[in-house]
């Protein structure tokens, strides 16, 4: 009750299970939970993916509705093996609900003619008048059943692809589906009524704004609330940078990534003179007012995309307004296990900041006696990379792919900084 749901309600759950913390029974304790409280006339609805990016599914593997595993989390495999539940037939978007609307949630997925669409489980879930449950983690399916139904550009591929299904009675079958294109849009703008009112969905935070008038409700629905500003004046330095490409579409103007992953990986690779393929970055950086509430960020991209599980937020317990003991302190934190053998090293760091920053970085693993993987620090304002077998920096022309690559992981380990900063701060203002 205290999230809001009540007896009867269908529910939209993507939890993480970490973010939960521990639970003696698991998973399935976690269901049973929700499950008591929406009663016997609720359902509960999940996004049941064979892959953890329905961008990567291999149209070679046979999708078993019985038997494959959900790439969705702990959660959503628990519900997909609870007895009573149902799964949809799709190799992409699979979904699976327990409740008396299962069976008309999930049925007829792979005949949809795209797998978040109208006809699909997301789009008939959407009409229901749901409530959503996100814990630790984002909208999923449901996100992507938004840009269907606004027409994001290139979120298909242009050609419906085979797929191999195999049914709980071990027929098997094609199903025939457009598939998704690897990286999505990050930016969507809804016309309003106003130009100034217009709505605006933020893809990689997670994150909507809607006029004031439309907040209280979109609230309710679940969704986060974005500061105008700064996200106006991140958009202007994307702009002003070369990567964002806009477009319209129908009624609608989209807005969309002009950094081509593979292009930036390769070009940084060159540039940093490494033998092999960069898959791997994580970014650090220090956020602090005054030296209060010091904190520090890790942010990981993999194959140039943001991988939000291995994000990272450490509360500075070793200095104040010391930037680069601060430094120390998370480079510490983060990679002695990894110098243990118990984590592996990214194929590239990225520290915030200029060359006095990049030597703290270093003089972390020297203390912990580590033999680093490259390190780099990307300054501000002139963007220039220093790296460690050198002192003089690379100046990169702005257009290039790595440097803008390289930009655009900064940038989001500073938002992740940043937010954690906020959080404490409120909390030290208000006490809560």
């Amino acid at each position: 009750a205290e999230l809001g749901l009540r007896s009867g309600d269908i529910v939209y759950a993507n939890v993480s299970l970490r973010s939960l913390g521990y639970m003696s029974g698991g998973p399935a304790q976690f269901i049973a939970a929700v499950m008591d409280v929406i009663g016997r006339d609720g359902t509960l609805f999940m996004c049941a993916w064979p892959s953890r990016d329905p961008a990567s599914v291999d149209a070679r593997d046979v999708f078993d509705v019985g038997k494959s595993a959900s790439g969705s989390g702990l959660v959503s495999e628990a519900l997909c093996r609870d007895p009573a539940a149902t799964r949809s037939i799709h190799p992409i978007a699979s979904a699976a609900a327990i409740g008396p609307r299962a069976e008309e949630l999930t049925t007829e997925h792979d005949r949809a003619r795209s797998p978040f669409g109208e006809n699909s489980p997301y789009g008939r879930f959407a009409g229901m008048g749901p409530k959503l449950l996100l814990v630790g983690t984002h909208l999923g399916g449901l996100l992507y059943h938004v840009m269907d139904r606004v027409g994001f550009p290139n979120l298909y591929l242009p050609d419906p692809i085979r797929f191999s299904v195999r049914t709980r009675t071990g027929s098997q079958r094609e199903v025939v589906t457009l598939a998704v294109r690897d990286g999505v849009p990050p930016v969507v703008i809804l016309p309003g009524n106003r130009p100034e009112n217009r709505d605006y969905l933020l893809v990689p935070d997670y994150a909507v704004m809607f006029p004031e008038k439309r907040e209280r409700a979109i609230m309710q629905a679940g969704y986060l609330r974005f500061n105008r500003s700064r996200f106006l004046g991140r958009r202007e330095r994307w702009r002003a940078r070369g990567m964002l490409r806009t477009g319209r579409v129908g009624a609608a103007e989209a807005e969309s990534m002009a950094i081509d992953p593979r292009k930036g990986l390769e070009s940084l690779r060159k540039t940093l003179g490494l033998d092999r393929a960069i898959r791997c970055v994580e970014c650090i950086d220090i956020a602090h007012l005054q030296g209060g509430e010091t904190v520090g960020s890790k942010a990981c991209f993999i194959d140039g995309r943001p991988f939000k599980d291995e994000y990272r937020r450490y509360k500075i317990q070793t200095a104040t307004n010391d930037d680069y003991a601060a430094i120390r302190e998370v480079v510490s934190r983060r990679y002695r296990e990894a110098g243990q053998g118990q984590e592996l090293y990214p194929d590239l760091i990225i520290i915030d900041g200029g060359l006095g920053q990049l030597h703290a970085a270093l003089e972390a693993f020297e203390t912990l006696d580590l033999k680093p993987p490259m390190v780099v620090s990307l300054a501000k304002k002139e963007e220039l990379i220093y790296t460690q077998s050198s002192a003089t920096p690379i100046k990169l022309d702005r257009r290039n792919a790595g440097l803008r690559l390289c930009q655009a992981i900064r940038d989001e380990a500073h938002r992740f900084a940043q937010h954690y900063h906020h959080v404490l701060r409120r909390k030290k203002v208000t006490g809560r």
